[in-house]
């Protein structure tokens, strides 16, 4: 009897020494179903969700000022990230946390950690409030694009993603990368801010009596000069322009 195997630890070996999925699926049973949050696997979605939220972060306001600017794929891209950050709610119930030097993975006391800290900010910038008011046609399109804006708040949850960035070997290279990404993404935003404040409106104003500007005499459209600029010659511009302004104040 000393040579023979318990069933349950031979269940237990042979998913040890299966394929590597078998493998993860036994440890996540292990673990109750709770995603640790160092593994792998978290730091791949993690870096997949980042990367779609920092393209919505760049994509949505230029599209809100420049009506032209359409990016081939990019709305499916869109589709896509609000998928993923209303499957990240759900992910984010069960996953672990650390808590004064330990790992918590107990379920009920994950649920509350997250239902007391960032949930409703992530329900807030993960419902597709613009998607279902622009299919009902009860708002404008102005004030479906604004609400857009909203989702913005998405960029929160980087913020795990760069605490674990911080813990590596390379951390002061990414902190480099990260302030130079942070001011050009802040610049981006306060040139196209200035844009729609300054430029836009003039863009459907009508004075043929204004030596400022020329216009077409049926009041449609302002046109810069004698051509119209590009789309990429206009932001330069307002990028160029505002962050000139900021840097001339005293």
């Amino acid at each position: 009897m000393d040579g023979v195997v318990p069933a349950y630890m031979q269940k237990h070996e042979r998913a040890r020494s299966g394929t590597c999925w078998r493998r993860w699926w036994h440890s996540f049973r292990e673990r109750n179903y709770v995603f640790h949050h160092t593994s792998t696997l978290m730091g791949c979605w993690e870096w997949l969700l980042s990367l779609l939220i920092l393209h919505y972060s760049i994509y949505q306001p230029l599209t809100l000022v420049f009506d032209e600017v359409k990016w081939t794929g990019a709305q499916s891209i869109i589709t896509v990230t609000d998928v993923l950050c209303i499957f990240d709610i759900a992910i984010r119930f069960r996953t672990s946390f650390r808590y004064r030097g330990y790992d918590v993975t107990d379920p009920r006391s994950i649920a509350g950690s997250y239902l007391r800290g960032f949930f409703c900010l992530d329900v807030v910038s993960s419902a597709p409030l613009d998607d279902i008011l622009a299919t009902c046609g009860c708002v404008s399109d102005d004030t479906v694009s604004i609400l857009g804006l909203v989702k913005l708040l998405r960029l929160l949850r980087v913020r795990s993603l760069i605490r674990k960035v911080d813990r590596l070997s390379f951390a002061n290279l990414f902190r480099i990368f990260q302030n130079i990404f942070g001011l050009l993404l802040f610049a981006h935003w306060l040139g196209l801010c200035w844009y729609a404040i300054a430029i836009k409106p003039l863009e459907h104003r009508y004075d043929p009596d204004d030596p400022g500007f020329s216009a077409i005499h049926d009041g449609t459209k302002w046109h810069w000069l004698s051509d119209e600029p590009s789309v990429q010659v206009r932001y330069i511009y307002a990028c160029f322009t505002c962050a000139s302004g900021v840097l001339d104040c005293p």
